[in-house]
């Protein structure tokens, strides 16, 4: 879902580039988002990258927006922890 967002989004942003960063440690991110990103189109535009729930807190500075997509987050302290909270 995440990655069709982004799909829609830079299409709609012709005239500036946009990049994504998809940050996390869960065992299906890489292989799924890669095939994904490849099969829509995005790999130009999107970075994988893995990060602990510890070491989440020092990417937060240097992006604009977050957006928490997990489905097994029970509650979303990395929205907080974005916010400087």
């Amino acid at each position: 879902m995440f990655l069709e967002i982004v799909k829609r989004f830079r299409e709609s942003q012709t005239d500036s580039p946009v990049r994504f960063v998809i940050i996390g440690d869960g065992s299906l991110r890489d292989k799924s988002s890669k095939m994904q990103s490849r099969s829509l189109g995005l790999s130009d535009a999107l970075s994988l990258l893995r990060a602990s729930e510890k070491t989440l807190e020092h990417f937060y500075p240097a992006l604009d927006i977050v957006a928490l997509t997990s489905r097994n987050e029970g509650t979303p302290f990395d929205t907080d922890r974005s916010n400087g909270e």
